[in-house]
């Protein structure tokens, strides 16, 4: 995919299915996609999504399905605080304040304060009107990178860099794109770590688990939990993932399902690609979690 330069912050919409700060963690639920007709019993609900692009499809976030979800988009960050804000208390959406990987320009990056001070504007703003916040997404994308001319790859690598470490720094919690570059994004984020207060999780978004071992190592040295996220577009159906649990019993209390749609025609069977490879893994406990912070941080900026 050819370079898409951009110089915009940006956020997304997720809808979590949370209930009001108030609620128990357990009463979260995911209903049903939709219902058969008044003679025949409801469908059955189906998995949370931790991670779409949903909001691109429609302009009224009210219409986006009533799953979990967690992944950061592209869109224009003030017209969806906008909307969230609209929207009646508390939002059931979470708002990702990130720039994608794809979308970092030198431009974006021309003025790394300038950058942070825009992100922590967003923050304030998200805050002001009691929205469900995360950071990203944000990472790095070393496949992409390769397809610049030499002379271009080290720059927009800086400034992938460089938007990653404002974005982390916001102790957000944090969606990240991680492609062909596990060590390096490992070791940028260690360099935030060690100046920042670190997040309370981050997710690795349509993760390959060919690194898995490593990046669960990683999490127990500096303390931030990881999530993986589980999607059929993106990860081969030969992994095994019950037998990678076997070898890694933690990683069952980690997965989370996605199915990074761009579309509400398309989103059910994209998300039923993720079913079969988390057969036995209870990803919406997992999830349960996630929202659980969410929601305590919510209550605690307010």
């Amino acid at each position: 995919m050819a370079f898409l330069p951009s110089s915009r912050l940006t956020a997304a919409a997720f809808c979590v299915c949370c209930p009001p700060p108030s609620s128990s963690p357990s009463s979260l639920h995911c209903a049903p996609l939709r219902q058969t007709s008044s003679s025949s019993s409801p469908s059955p609900p189906l998995p949370h999504d931790t991670h779409n692009h949903l909001h691109t499809s429609t302009s009224d976030l009210g219409a986006l399905p009533p799953s979990s979800l967690m992944s950061l988009c592209l869109s224009t960050t003030d017209e969806l605080l906008i909307r969230g804000a609209a929207s009646p208390a508390p939002s059931p959406h979470v708002f990702g304040i990130g720039l994608h990987p794809w979308k970092v320009s030198l431009d974006s990056v021309s003025s790394v304060d300038g950058l942070r001070e825009k992100a922590l504007a967003l923050v304030e703003k998200g805050r002001r009107s009691s929205l469900l916040l995360m950071a990203g997404e944000t990472g790095l994308d070393f496949s992409m990178l390769k397809r610049l001319p030499p002379p271009e790859r080290e720059a927009h690598k800086a400034a992938q860099l460089s938007c990653l470490s404002v974005l982390a720094s916001l102790r957000l919690p944090l969606s990240l794109h991680c492609v062909k570059c596990d060590v390096d994004l490992r070791s940028a984020l260690s360099g935030v770590f060690n100046e920042h207060e670190p997040p309370a999780f981050l997710v690795l978004h349509g993760y390959s688990f060919k690194d898995v071992g490593a990046w669960l190592k990683w999490s127990d040295r500096v303390g931030v939990p990881v999530y993986f996220g589980v999607c059929g577009r993106h990860v081969s159906t030969k992994v095994d993932l019950n037998a990678l649990a076997s070898q890694h019993p933690v990683l069952r209390e980690r997965l989370l399902l996605e199915s990074d749609s761009l579309s509400l025609e398309t989103w059910e069977g994209e998300m039923a690609q993720g079913i079969d490879m988390v057969e036995g893994i209870d990803w919406t406990a997992n999830w349960r979690v996630c929202a659980d912070v969410l929601e305590r941080e919510r209550a605690q900026a307010n």
